[in-house]
């Protein structure tokens, strides 16, 4: 990606910027600063230059900071982290107004990175319990063996509301939660 959009990155940084001082809905203002902080990530250079020349570097990240913990999906926190990593890359090109800033920066990284680690330990225990409820279900069903005529039960009936697929109704496989909700 890095080289393949800098013919359109400063036309991006305007619209962002002009959206953002635009915008009262703070799920969009969200999403911009994250676009902000991909543009950090993509070319540090270009985007510090681009809100330097138009004297809004220090509103733009002011407002970064002032909304960054808003962000609370595990892709947003990794935007954050990877714009504020992409900041410190080079520490010696930053211009003083980011220098002043790094102990904030650095404050903020460590607060992204912990939520990331949070939310990857729930999302794990959460499967730990889901893989093992899955487990109790598979060995209730091997032991209950299917007759002929518990497949031909309901044969001639007018309600389906009875039938429960089996694994072999589905060949895709996995949990049909995730193809009909």
């Amino acid at each position: 990606l890095k080289g393949k959009i800098d013919d359109h990155f400063e036309k991006i940084l305007q619209v962002v910027t002009q959206e953002l001082n635009l915008t009262k809905i703070d799920n969009y203002k969200n999403m911009l600063l994250q676009t902000v902080c991909v543009c950090f990530w993509y070319s540090v250079e270009k985007t510090i230059a681009f809100y330097s020349l138009h004297g809004l570097l220090e509103p733009v990240l002011k407002t970064l900071f002032a909304c960054i913990d808003k962000f609370t999906e595990d892709y947003k926190l990794r935007r954050s982290v990877y714009g504020l990593v992409s900041i410190l890359e080079e520490p010696h090109k930053l211009p003083h107004a980011i220098k002043q800033g790094l102990g904030q920066i650095f404050v903020t990284l460590v607060e992204q990175c912990d939520k990331i680690v949070t939310l990857n330990e729930k999302e794990s225990s959460c499967e730990d319990i889901e893989d093992d409820g899955a487990k109790e279900s598979k060995k209730e069903n091997e032991k209950k063996e299917p007759t002929a005529k518990d497949s031909t039960a309901n044969l001639g009936s007018d309600s389906d509301s009875d039938y429960q697929p089996s694994e072999s109704d589905n060949p895709v496989g996995g949990d049909y939660d995730l193809y009909f909700n």
